[in-house]
């Protein structure tokens, strides 16, 4: 039954129950004046004397005008106000749970909207690196021993990695010399602090045995020998696990510069100058 059909109901009823309390004040005035009436007939009944008065003496004496009673309508509203009740509390409760999903469908729509504008911000991203990345030539291949763990290369990283590897004058003066100091290793989620093995102007290897996934974007915070402070930013390029077919090759990750100040790169390429070369990159 709907809201609807219930009003429609109530209505009715109303109208119904309004007729009959009508009908039923005038059986009680009614009632009273035959009330009335039968008391002054007991009277006469008591004054008539002789046989010939006794049946109809006896009859008057006998009149009783029934009682107009109420009780259902009584009932009736008892239950009207039980009903009211209930509809009242029934209304309060739905009152808190409008209230309650009200609030978590704003939360939930703030979220899908802030999310929407990310996945679209990220679909963008991903399309033009993805463009970019086809007119590029395929970057240098990673050192021996290093293996690639965890998530693929991310886009923005590979995007990163192809286009400094395309760049004659980033490729050109790519030597590594071998330097050996503590660095500060912070991502999203972790803080650790490892060795350096050997540095470029593009990049360090750090050796450490807690490996991050490949694209996996590193803070990094080192003083060269030289005295120079050094507070880069970077991304996991490739990574080296324990291998027994490599002893001699130390576990790490090779992390490639994506920001660096212009004091650290010239701190870092003045110290790479003045060192002998591990090997260049071709």
């Amino acid at each position: 039954m709907t809201d609807g059909d219930l009003e429609r109901l109530e209505r009715e009823l109303g109208k119904e129950e309004g007729a009959l309390k009508g009908e039923l004040g005038a059986l009680r005035s009614l009632a009273a004046e035959l009330e009335a009436r039968a008391r002054r007939a007991r009277q006469l009944a008591d004054d008539l004397s002789g046989a010939s008065a006794d049946e109809v003496a006896s009859r008057l004496k006998r009149v009783v005008v029934p009682e107009v009673s109420d009780l259902a309508f009584e009932r009736a509203r008892r239950a009207r106000e039980d009903a009211i009740k209930v509809r009242r509390e029934a209304t309060a409760q739905l009152r808190q749970t409008l209230v309650v999903t009200k609030r978590l469908l704003t939360e939930l729509s703030g979220q899908l909207e802030s999310d929407e504008r990310e996945a679209r911000r990220r679909l963008e991203a991903d399309s033009h690196a993805l463009k970019v990345l086809d007119t590029l030539p395929v970057a240098d291949e990673v050192p021996v021993g290093a293996t690639a763990i965890g998530s693929p290369l991310g886009i923005e990283a590979a995007l990163t990695s192809a286009v400094l590897a395309a760049r004659p004058e980033q490729r050109r003066d790519q030597r590594r010399v071998k330097m050996q100091t503590a660095v500060e290793l912070q991502t999203d989620s972790h803080f650790s602090t490892a060795f350096s093995a050997d540095l470029s102007e593009g990049g360090i290897f750090v050796a450490t045995v807690m490996l991050q996934p490949l694209g996996t974007a590193i803070d990094l915070d080192f003083t060269l020998p030289s005295g120079v402070a050094v507070q880069a930013r970077g991304f996991v390029r490739w990574v080296r696990e324990v291998s027994d077919q490599h002893p001699d090759n130390h576990p790490g990750m090779g992390i490639q510069f994506t920001e660096l100040d212009e004091a650290a790169r010239e701190g870092i390429r003045d110290f790479v100058a003045q060192r002998d070369p591990m090997f260049f990159v071709d």
